[in-house]
């Protein structure tokens, strides 16, 4: 297959597969919180959090080197896994270690404690199928992967569901999560080890030395990132009280769940990313790769951003109700976070790519040390609103610093020609919205499906999207024959 195609098809596994999973699991969320108390759907809640928590310590960057270097040397892959999962497995114990050192803090009681530390090791469990899905995720086999990750979600709902109708409560809700885990792990490692042979788990000090190095910078810069955006919580709690949380809270929510839509589709290009920053000479298919990524994100987010900025106080009452009308500046001030969070989207596997882990942690905590200052000063000028400029200043910073890291790597990019064609169909687009003034979401859905039609048109003409690129997206379309092919192909070839 063809690389447009590959892409196309790996997109699609993702993005849909991101899109049904959350789906699931919104309809988890629901049919617990129908069938137990408050409290008991609190504590769900916590065990969630838990749960994701685990996950990203005993990961820490580990999956995405993985699928880094697996994906330059496909041939190391029995031998690469199987070193890794020994030291997934050393991580876990520790882990495990960690959980039972903390959970006491809480002071729940015997049932709950229990309950917590077994969604913990669901936790423990999504690392052990992420380190086998990374394999299939390096060699650009995004579909099985995609398949995997919604098998969780499936075999989940189904046992909560039983159990709710059982009134088993909470221990059901976790024996669900823990049998989707054990469904997903089964699924990979029977997989990969079909379809790239049986790793052997193995004391390999030289590689665990190798990939703690390598990882431990990329985990760190995500638990910056994420702690960032609790940080903004943090101090408007302290200095402005619950009514100011909410206010911002509400709009910032709103921000960050659209992201799932730019990581979803940055996931497939890490292989890409990771093959050409490798290249011999100056490496033109990972120059092209970038000043691609950083196109395609950024045509993405304006239209995002428009709404967000044109139409606030409709989008604002209209999903999270009246009571937060007094939130429609704080939406108009996140339409830049929101474009930001699009653009920055590539970078961290960008640099991941290029080597520059450290450089991404460091310009992360730098980026959290700014905005927590400012929220520390603008807070008490500008109440809820200080957070979203804080946001836009910090999220700016770090856009602008990691620029200047790939471009210390030898990619220059040339900005004023990737943003200005959006940025005039932004202003046609926005134009549009303003002069019909939707009142409602009833109103506006349509309204902004035309005008993002006006927006991309704009853009095509000006020439944001150049021929070479429409062609590529055509191409692209047709992956389904080719992809049908090869899958035949290799079904014929282990029939004989």
């Amino acid at each position: 297959m063809k690389q447009s195609h590959l892409i196309a098809k790996n997109i699609l596994a993702s993005g849909g597969a991101t899109a049904v999973a959350g789906l699931l699991q919104l309809a988890i969320i629901i049919i617990v919180a129908r069938n137990v108390s408050v409290a008991d759907f609190g504590a769900y809640s916590f065990m969630l959090a838990f749960c994701f928590v685990i996950f990203r310590i005993a990961d820490g960057g580990l999956s995405i080197i993985l699928t880094r270097d697996l994906a330059i040397e496909p041939a190391k892959i029995q031998e690469v896994l199987g070193a890794t999962l020994g030291l997934a497995w050393v991580m876990s114990f520790g882990a495990t270690l960690l959980m039972a050192a903390v959970i006491p803090f809480f002071h729940f009681s015997r049932e709950l404690s229990i309950l917590v530390a077994l969604m913990g090791v669901e936790g423990l469990g999504q690392f052990i199928c992420g380190c086998w899905g990374a394999v299939m995720r390096s060699q650009e086999d995004y579909e099985n992967n995609a398949l995997g990750f919604v098998m969780h979600k499936m075999v989940a709902l189904a046992v909560v569901s039983a159990a709710m109708m059982l009134h088993y409560g909470l221990p059901g809700v976790v024996a669900g999560h823990l049998t989707g885990s054990l469904v997903q792990w089964w699924f990979y490692r029977w997989k990969v080890t079909r379809d790239y042979g049986r790793p052997r788990m193995r004391l390999d000090f030289a590689a665990w030395k190798y990939l703690i190095r390598e990882s431990i910078p990329v985990g760190a810069a995500n638990a910056v990132r994420i702690f960032a955006d609790q940080a903004d919580i943090i101090v408007l709690t302290l200095l402005a009280g619950a009514t100011a949380v909410g206010l911002f809270s509400g709009p910032f929510k709103i921000a960050t769940g659209l992201r799932f839509l730019p990581q979803a589709l940055v996931l497939p290009l890490i292989p890409l990313y990771s093959r050409s920053a490798v290249g011999a000479g100056e490496r033109p298919a990972f120059r092209e790769a970038y000043e691609r990524s950083v196109k395609t994100f950024a045509l993405m987010g304006f239209p995002f951003a428009v709404l967000f900025a044109l139409c606030p106080g409709v989008l604002t009452v209209g999903l999270l109700g009246a009571s937060y009308r007094a939130a429609a500046p704080a939406m108009r001030l996140l339409s830049v976070g929101l474009w930001l969070a699009f653009l920055t989207t590539p970078f961290p596997f960008l640099l991941t790519a290029l080597g520059r882990q450290r450089f991404l942690f460091v310009t992360s905590t730098a980026a959290l040390v700014v905005r927590v200052a400012l929220d520390l000063i603008l807070v008490r000028y500008f109440n809820f609103l200080g957070p979203c400029i804080a946001l836009m200043v910090s999220e700016s910073l770090v856009l602008a610093a990691w620029i200047g890291g790939v471009w210390e790597a030898g990619f220059a990019l040339n900005s004023v020609a990737i943003i200005w064609p959006p940025c005039v169909a932004s202003v046609a687009m926005g134009a549009f919205l303003y002069l019909l003034h939707p009142q409602s979401l009833l109103a506006l859905a349509p309204l902004a499906l035309a005008g993002g039609t006006i927006y991309m048109f704009i853009v095509i003409r000006l020439g944001g999207v150049s021929p070479t690129e429409m062609g590529l997206l055509r191409e692209s379309a047709d992956f389904i024959r080719p992809w049908l092919a090869q899958r035949l192909g290799q079904l014929r070839g282990k029939a004989l």
